[in-house]
């Protein structure tokens, strides 16, 4: 069964921003490699109205043929119902996350995935009360990590 991963936009992005050091070069690399195992189908890339929003309909002109690329790869599409809206409104009170970021980390949760992010802050909120979560939050590098370690028991 393939893991079920979540890239939020600031993830989904890394490979094209301009890297300046070692950890920014790494993630870029992990994102990449997450998508070429969605590409292989050992992993399912999860779309949502966010990333939609943010990806596709806001984003420069250089960065929309990537998008379009990865939201291609995408296996299902986690839908902004009353359910995820109200969870994300919790996030938001309860992690004091931007109501963007709640609304990935909300998508996730339903869709059952783990959310990738290189957003540090987002990352220092969720970890600080994962207690409050229904979903791991981690970096490229941690996601890629998890995959290994449990993709070779499988």
């Amino acid at each position: 069964m393939a893991v079920r991963l979540y890239l939020d936009s600031c993830a989904l992005q890394r490979p094209l921003d301009g890297l300046t050091g070692f950890a920014e070069i790494a993630e870029a690399a992990c994102v990449q490699l997450l998508v070429e195992w969605a590409e292989r189908g050992r992993a399912a890339l999860l779309w949502s109205a966010a990333l939609e929003f943010e990806c596709i309909q806001r984003i420069p002109q250089e960065r929309l043929t990537w998008a379009r690329c990865v939201r291609g790869l995408t296996r299902e599409r986690v839908r902004a119902d009353r359910v995820v809206l109200r969870r994300a409104r919790e996030i938001t009170v309860t992690l004091e996350l931007s109501a963007l970021d709640a609304l990935h980390v909300a998508s996730a949760e339903a869709g059952h995935a783990l959310l990738v992010t290189v957003d540090m802050p987002m990352l220092r909120k969720c970890a600080r009360r994962r207690d409050l979560l229904h979903t791991l939050v981690v970096d490229p590098m941690e996601a890629v990590s998890r995959e290994r370690s449990t993709g070779s028991r499988r």
